[in-house]
């Protein structure tokens, strides 16, 4: 498997986990020509209530600004269907992974516990500007918005409470 398929694959588990644990259900987008990797859902609670996302996995080291952000390069294609309107809400979610081209250091196992080294983050890039760039574009992830059972629950939440509204 290519690194850039296993970084994928990686981010993929990831996201799954938490929302495993959250309660909601992660489904893959095979047909990935808007930009959405995975749909999270409650099923259970609110059935309509999704929200989309678009993963990425990177193991450079130089993207934590002094700004207390990561500046990730996205591709423009990518930027702008995640800025555009959509009936659900969008949202970037970037998995950082330990330096280097070892898969090996990504992960830790032994009989107590599952370790994915590192954490994501997640931005949303609703109503950004327009961009000039041809190729791509620097995005800034706050840092406090790790992704997180509890981040995933309150956007969810925040998903049910807009759809209930009417998105007002």
């Amino acid at each position: 498997m290519e690194l850039n398929d296993q970084k994928e694959a990686i981010s993929r588990v990831y996201v799954k986990a938490i929302a495993s644990v959250a309660g909601f259900d992660c489904q893959d987008n095979t047909l990935d020509r808007d930009s959405i990797d995975v749909i999270f859902s409650n099923k259970n609670d609110a059935p309509y209530c999704k929200i989309e996302a678009q993963l990425k996995a990177t193991a450079k080291q130089n993207l934590i600004k002094d700004d207390d952000s990561i500046h990730y390069s996205l591709p423009i294609k990518n930027y702008d269907d995640l800025r555009g309107k959509s009936i659900l809400p969008r949202i970037l979610i970037c998995l950082l992974l330990p330096a280097g081209k070892d898969p090996n250091d990504w992960l830790t196992q032994d009989i107590e516990q599952l370790t994915i080294k590192k954490c994501a983050y997640y931005v949303s890039l609703k109503g950004l500007p327009d961009s000039t760039n041809a190729t791509e574009i620097t995005v800034k992830i706050p840092l406090a918005n790790i992704f997180s059972i509890e981040a995933l629950t309150k956007l969810m939440q925040e998903a049910e409470s807009e759809f209930e509204t009417g998105g007002n």
